[in-house]
This record gives structure tokens, sequence and C-alpha cells, in this order.
């Protein structure tokens, strides 16, 4: 299952999933890839597509560059270990003790500003419908933007990347058939919504970055691209 907006990439290794996709999780590669391919020299969005394509275990579906460029590494029927949660950490948030050992570590308001967002769930856990999130979600990577071409608006990433993560987000809607109002539902999350232990910092979840006191991402413009795909 190929997207008509991406340029086909196949990854090395890949399996079949056994879930049709339900939801797609958005997710920051690492500041590493960009500040190596400074370095070096070329193009971040090489260096990343190398990188992901040659990687056996946290395997991606799609990758957007800076310019908006989307690949696709896996076909949508192909699952992608793009998430991990450790069995600890399943068991602290089926339990209910995710929010107090979260602010034993990082204070409380990572917990309080993931109610604020999903206030009728009881966890990270209970946004998705199989045991593991990677039974169920599309895997998409964003290069961030190299420190020094911040703006003042802080975002990570560019408007080219907001304007196509909703693109493919509504293609994706409409090619597995998700229901009328996804967009607002946990069928369309960032990593840090599903994994609050390992995702967020003592400032706000990091990946991709939105719920934080100064958002690295902003769902804003990827709703308003979804928007606008419906208009056009």
């Amino acid at each position: 299952m190929e997207s008509p907006l991406a340029n086909w990439m196949p990854a090395k290794r890949w399996r079949w999933r056994t879930m049709k996709p339900w939801g797609v999780c958005f997710h920051t590669s690492g500041r590493g890839i960009v500040e190596r391919a400074k370095r070096q020299g070329v193009a971040p969005g090489a260096l990343a597509l190398k990188w992901y394509r040659a990687r056996a275990r946290s395997g991606v579906h799609y990758l957007i560059d800076h310019n908006g460029t989307i690949f696709q590494m896996l076909g949508d029927d192909r699952r992608g270990a793009h998430v991990g949660i450790s069995r600890t950490e399943r068991r602290a948030y089926l339990s209910g003790n995710w929010e107090i050992q979260i602010a034993g570590r990082l204070t409380a308001a990572p917990a309080m500003a993931w109610r604020r967002r999903w206030p009728d769930h009881a966890s990270p856990q209970h946004l998705f419908p199989t045991r593991s999130p990677n039974g169920c979600y599309i895997g998409v990577e964003m290069i961030p933007l190299a420190t020094a071409d911040v703006g003042a608006n802080g975002l990570w990433f560019t408007e080219a990347q907001h304007i196509a993560a909703g693109a493919l987000a509504r293609d994706l809607s409409i090619r597995h058939g998700w229901p009328l109002g996804w967009e607002n539902s946990p069928r369309m999350i960032g990593h840090e919504d599903i994994d609050a232990f390992a995702r967020w910092d003592k400032r706000g979840g990091w990946d991709p970055g939105a719920m934080r006191d100064g958002p690295r991402f902003d769902w804003g413009r990827v709703l308003s691209s979804i928007a606008m795909g419906r208009a056009g």
C-alpha cells in the first residue's frame, strides 16, 4: 500500500501487520541526524533516509523532509516498530500509577498537560485499541530544523512540513476509511501522547513537542492543512 503523495523508498526489512491501519503517529527524528548531515555536507533528508531504511527494529512508514517532501519506506499494510513502551511502563499506565510516577520524576506538569489534551481517556495506553501502538498506528518521522534555523516562533518544523503532515494524514484517513472526526481523536497523535515516560522532560513533551509551554510542533497548522485539503 503506497501513498500517492510519497516517494517510494522501500526499507530493507519489514513484516506484515495484522490490523488495518487505525491511526497515524508523528515523531521527531533525532537532531543528531541534522547535525551530522551538516558536518558531512549532505542533505539531512538523504542521511535520514539511509538511516531509517536500514533499521530493522525501529522502522517507520514515512519521513517528511524540511521542504515538505514525503518519503515512504514501509507499505501501510506492513508493521513498523516506531514506538517502544516497556512492560513496566504499560503496567503503570493500566494500573493508574503513571501520573504519580511521572510526577516523582518530572514534576506533575506532564500529567496535567496530558489530561488537558485527553480528558476522556484514563492513560496514554488507553488511547489506542491494540496492546502495542505499533499494531495500529502508521509511523511518520519529521526531520527537525537545526538549532540555528529555529525561528522566533520556536517551532522545530517548517510550514511545509506541517502542511505535508496534514495532507498525508488526510490521505491515510481516506484510503483506510477512518470515521468522521478522526483528526480530533486519538487516531492522530504525537509520540509524546502515548509515551509520557520516555517522550517528556520537565518542560513538556518533546516528540514532536506540541505539549510544551513553548511548542515545537503546531497541531493547529496540521488541522488547517487537513481542512484545506477537504475544501480543495
